[in-house]
């Protein structure tokens, strides 16, 4: 597999949903990565790229002040 760019978003739902809206395809649906509020999620658009979408933040109870 080729390398992946990944790109940080606020919303992965929402542009999960445009991405299919304009002919792409979700590979994999955002999915938690650990305990510190990564999540992450794979598409291909029009043209078969693979792409990535990331949001990465520490949960409000968990982060520093």
């Amino acid at each position: 597999m080729a390398p992946v760019i990944n790109i940080c978003v606020d919303d992965i739902d929402a542009k999960l949903r445009a991405v299919e809206a304009a002919g792409g395809r979700v590979i994999q649906p955002r999915t938690e990565v650990c305990e510190y509020g990564l999540s992450m999620a794979l598409f291909s658009d029009t043209e078969g790229n693979v792409l990535g979408v990331y949001r990465s933040g520490a949960p409000e109870s968990g982060r520093d002040r």
